[in-house]
Order: C-alpha cells, then sequence, then structure tokens
C-alpha cells in the first residue's frame, strides 16, 4: 500500500467511500533481475467500474485476479498467486501485480507534484 505521510488512513478510506465508491486497481512493478540496483518500475492502473460498496467491489476483484490468473498462467505457466498478488518473470525481468479495491476519491499513485504526472 502507499506508505507516504499524507496518504488517507483506513478510516478516513471508508468515510470517503461511503459518500462516493470503490473501484478494482492494479498496482504494477517491474524489477529488473539483470541489474538488481536498477529501480523498480512501479504504476497504477483503475480497472473498472465504479462500484457502491466495498463487498460489491470485492467481488469484482475476485472476477477481475481470476481471469488475469488465467491469461498470466499462458504466458508464464511458473507464475505465482498469493491471495490478490501475482508474481511471474521472464528472462529479463520479475513482475508483480497487486489488486486492490480503493474509495474512488483516492488517488494511490499520491498527491500530484511529487513526480506524479
Amino acid at each position: 500500500m502507499n506508505d507516504h505521510p499524507r496518504s488517507p488512513t483506513t478510516k478516513h478510506r471508508i468515510l470517503l467511500a461511503l459518500m462516493f465508491g470503490w473501484v478494482v486497481s492494479n498496482q504494477a512493478r517491474k524489477d529488473d533481475l539483470k541489474d538488481l540496483k536498477r529501480p523498480s518500475v512501479n504504476g497504477w492502473e483503475r480497472l473498472d467500474k465504479v462500484y457502491p460498496t466495498l463487498v460489491e467491489c470485492e467481488e469484482g476483484l475476485a472476477l477481475q485476479a481470476d481471469t488475469f490468473e488465467f491469461y498470466l498462467k499462458q504466458r508464464d505457466p511458473d507464475a505465482k498467486r498469493h491471495g490478490k498478488v501475482f508474481l511471474s518473470h521472464d528472462a529479463s525481468y520479475l513482475y508483480g501485480h497487486e489488486f486492490s479495491c480503493l474509495p474512488d476519491t483516492v488517488d494511490p499513485r499520491g498527491p500530484k507534484g511529487e513526480g506524479r504526472r
């Protein structure tokens, strides 16, 4: 999750979500296996519609995670799933994907102006 000091607490996320909705997001990470000192490449992607409740968002997340696993295993039969987190690799990179339900008012990339576009 986002460890930024200004990121909303769980209590704030719940309060915001009660007023708005929930979205399924995917955080992707790519690490260079040939140069482990090179910084990871990270990115967030909003995957789906806005769900009115956390329960509905979690149901949508489960469906998307199952679909993602199906296609990932076709590309990399050694890929591993740990709940909502997926790990795979090729000859050059290690890939990680984590699915989350977040309030649609929260941008997991953090506040603008800190390297975010």
